[in-house]
C-alpha cells in the first residue's frame, strides 16, 4: 500500500497542467482505492467465528494434555526404573495407568515393575524402594 501511494503521489507530480490531469486524477484515485481494499478482499467472516478459534483452542487444550501425559509417563517411567536399579535390579517392562480429572490434575492408578527371575527376591526391596522415593505403591511382578 505504502508503494501504491508512493507511486500516485509521484505521478501527480509529473502531470501536466490540462483535462488530461483530471482524467489521471480519476485513474490514479482507482488505483488507490483498490491497493487499499484489495487486503479486505481476502477477508473473510469465518475468519472472526468464535467455533473456528474454539476448534483451535480446543485442540490446541488437547495436544497439551496428550503432550502432558507422554512426558509425566516417561518421566515417571524413569524415577521408577532409577529406583529399580538402586536395588541392583534392571526392569523388564514398567506400566502405569494414569488418570487425569476435569481440572487436568494427573493421578497414578497403578504402577506394575515387570522384573525377570532372576530377582525374585528382590521384589519386596523394589516395591519398598519405589514406596520409599516416591510415594506410591508398586505392583512387582516376575515375568
Amino acid at each position: 500500500m505504502c508503494i501504491c501511494a508512493i507511486i500516485v503521489v509521484i505521478a501527480e507530480n509529473l502531470l501536466p497542467e490540462g483535462n488530461v490531469r483530471k482524467s489521471v486524477y480519476f485513474l490514479l484515485g482507482l488505483i488507490t482505492l483498490t491497493c487499499f481494499l484489495t487486503p479486505i478482499r481476502d477477508f473473510s467472516l469465518n475468519d472472526l467465528t468464535i467455533d473456528n478459534e474454539f476448534k483451535q483452542s480446543q485442540e490446541n487444550v488437547d495436544w497439551l494434555n496428550r503432550e502432558t501425559d507422554r512426558v509425566f509417563r516417561q518421566n515417571i517411567t524413569t524415577l521408577v526404573e532409577q529406583c529399580v536399579s538402586k536395588v541392583g535390579a534392571k526392569s523388564e517392562k514398567i506400566e502405569l495407568s494414569i488418570d487425569t480429572d476435569e481440572d487436568n490434575c494427573i493421578s497414578i492408578s497403578y504402577v506394575r515393575v515387570t522384573v525377570s527371575e532372576q530377582y525374585r527376591p528382590m521384589i519386596g526391596d523394589i516395591s519398598t524402594e519405589i514406596y520409599k522415593n516416591l510415594g506410591f505403591d508398586a505392583d512387582v511382578v516376575v515375568g
